[in-house]
């Protein structure tokens, strides 16, 4: 799948991947994406979302109060996987229907300082094992060094016979329906000229 996001409607943007199912319960899920970050991080995006099993509709205070929809399609409330910060921090985020997701920090175990914004394309590997935990993957350009590289534990996932993958990207202008009578107001906030270009596929094994 291939394709763009755009923050310039209030700071957010997603799409979802394609349904993968399978009847036998799966080792673990994968989501791979090449990003183009060369207009992103530098005009003010905060964070890459990179949620795996992702479940359930924004629109009935789980978090969110109204609907934030793109192309259609609603935002998740429920999911797993990682997250990627512009200062170079790999977290795993659980994603609970809550305003308090759990995050937690991903050490690199590649020397040195990892910086986004220094390159142009990332190829990045998130792996979530449904047993528990997850590990996340991130070379320069197509096949080039391993820039980042961790794994930590993450509590077991149920399979419920099918997994929807979802990319994101956000700015912290972002502005909740809740905060707009429950109905999300379409205008620019902190960052709309950011732009996240993209090559993704998931899959369960």
């Amino acid at each position: 799948m291939i394709g763009l996001l755009n923050l310039q409607t209030n700071d957010v943007d997603f799409r979802y991947l394609p349904t993968v199912s399978q009847i036998a319960a799966p080792e673990y899920v994968e989501l791979h994406v090449v990003l183009d970050v060369s207009r992103f991080f530098s005009r003010c995006a905060h964070h890459v979302i990179l949620a795996l099993d992702t479940s359930g509709e924004a629109g009935d205070n789980n978090p969110h109060c109204g609907p934030v929809l793109r192309n259609g399609q609603n935002l998740f409330t429920h999911a797993r996987g990682a997250i990627l910060l512009g200062d170079g921090s790999v977290m795993t985020e659980i994603w609970n229907g809550t305003f308090s997701p759990v995050l937690g920090v991903i050490p690199n175990d590649v020397p040195g300082d990892f910086d986004p914004s220094a390159h142009k394309f990332l190829n990045v590997l998130v792996r979530c094992h449904y047993a528990g935990g997850t590990s996340v993957r991130i070379r320069k350009d197509l096949n080039g060094d391993v820039l980042f590289d961790g794994a930590v534990q993450s509590p077991p996932w149920s399979w419920p016979g099918q997994m929807r993958a979802c990319l994101g990207g956000i700015a912290l202008g972002f502005v909740a329906p809740k905060d707009t009578g429950c109905v999300e107001q379409i205008a620019p906030r902190s960052a709309p000229d950011a732009r996240l270009g993209y090559a993704a596929f998931s899959r369960v094994e």
